[in-house]
């Protein structure tokens, strides 16, 4: 007989009740999901996944592709919470129906996007409904020990940032942008970071210079960073 980790049991029924939620069914089979995380005590901690792009959302062949496509230039907290749940395994959802769910979770809006206490409050909606083994934890930004907490926190969960873009990360304008920091190495200094909005002909995730993120960070209010734990 064939056993599973209390983590695995967790996104199992995670899993299901989503499914009922949507079909109003149980479903007839459930998948084991595959736990995948870094191994802590060594320089570096990461987590070895692709990222979903907010640029392709919605799918062009969607039914209600015309409601939704104006979102598509403010969806980076909804994008980077999908991948947060990605890289964690703990959704068989699709890239769309996350972010079709959490729009209205997260009060985002066309011309706005999502606040971060808007962004905080919908994360907290979202696991209490689909995922109540799982809790939010948000951490303060500290610029001078920023490899440090992202070392600690990178054992348990990937990290969204809430940052001010600039040319040094590809982009030409300024504004709040949501992504998921995925791994970190303490030796190096770098800081492993998804893009929620991947833009051509930078990597995602990419490498950078600890201090490039923690800056930007900065810039944009020093707001917290979010992490998903189990309770």
């Amino acid at each position: 007989m064939s056993t599973v980790s209390w983590e695995q049991y967790s996104q199992m029924v995670s899993n299901v009740n989503i499914f009922k939620a949507k079909n109003k069914r149980n479903p007839n089979t459930v998948t084991i999901p595959e736990i995948t995380k870094p191994k802590p005590g060594i320089a570096v901690l990461e987590y070895s996944c692709s990222n979903w792009n907010q640029r392709n959302f919605p799918k062009s062949n969607s039914v209600d592709y015309s409601k939704y496509k104006k979102y598509s230039a403010y969806v980076c907290g909804n994008t980077a919470f999908a991948n947060l749940l990605k890289c964690l395994k703990m959704t068989n959802w699709t890239y769309d129906e996350i972010v079709k769910t959490t729009i209205p979770l997260f009060n985002t809006r066309v011309g706005i996007g999502t606040v971060p206490p808007d962004f905080t409050y919908g994360v907290q909606k979202t696991l209490a409904k689909y995922y109540p083994d799982y809790r939010l934890v948000t951490t303060p930004f500290d610029r001078k020990n920023f490899i440090k907490t992202l070392y600690e926190l990178l054992k348990k969960s990937p990290v969204i940032v809430n940052l001010e873009t600039d040319k040094t990360i590809g982009y030409n304008n300024r504004y709040g942008h949501y992504s998921l920091v995925s791994g970190v190495d303490k030796d190096k200094g770098l800081v492993k970071f998804l893009d929620s909005n991947h833009i051509p002909g930078i990597p995602a995730p990419k490498w950078y210079k600890a201090d490039v993120i923690a800056r930007l960070i900065e810039m944009h209010g020093k707001r917290p960073l979010w992490t998903i734990v189990k309770k």
